[in-house]
């Protein structure tokens, strides 16, 4: 066996982990039922997890003897805490949707006949946001997960230069002043 370096993704294999956390725009799950094994990892990987009354995530992977892999020993702690985590994947116990919930491994339960809708009407929120703001918001969060809390202030400092300036901050200034909802450009 091979051992890659810690922090070291397989491009072929489990690359779109890492671009799904560096994608400029939010990335949503909508999970309507069994979210086992890859596609619990693949849940755990986006940035909202939005799941109907009839989901359950399961983390199965120790069900087949299977190290749990595709990054959730680091997504599924992140989200629900360290002991937490250990217990999902040592005992690969069905985690319905409230529970979800509660813990905060789904971010809204909805009925299942409306997820699509309303995972559309948040993506489509989203949309008419302040797109530069929204994308350096995602940056500065997953930013915030890897350092301490000095250098991810200057880090956010950085950011707010960016968009100080922009289209945006100026439409949304004055769509308060004006008692209006803003329109934004993403400039």
């Amino acid at each position: 066996m091979t051992l890659r370096p810690a922090g070291v993704i397989e491009e072929s294999r489990f690359g779109w982990i890492g671009r799904f956390r560096s994608m400029r725009k939010p990335v949503l799950a909508a999970v309507n039922g069994v979210a086992a094994g890859g596609g619990f990892a693949l849940a755990l990987a986006c940035d909202v997890r939005i799941a109907s009354d009839q989901a359950r995530f399961i983390s199965a992977f120790m069900r087949r003897a299977i190290l749990p892999d595709q990054c959730s020993t680091w997504t599924l702690p992140h989200l629900v805490g360290t002991s937490r985590a250990l217990l999902m994947h040592w005992l690969s116990d069905e985690v319905k949707a409230e529970e979800a919930l509660r813990i905060g491994l789904a971010d809204m339960v909805v009925p299942h006949a409306d997820l699509m809708a309303k995972t559309m009407e948040l993506a489509n929120r989203l949309a008419r946001g302040p797109s530069i703001t929204i994308e350096l918001t995602k940056q500065a969060v997953y930013h915030a997960m890897g350092t301490s809390l000095e250098t991810h202030a200057e880090y956010e400092e950085n950011l707010l230069a960016k968009v100080h300036d922009s289209e945006d901050v100026e439409e949304g200034r004055l769509a308060f002043r004006e008692k209006r909802t803003p329109v934004f450009k993403g400039r």
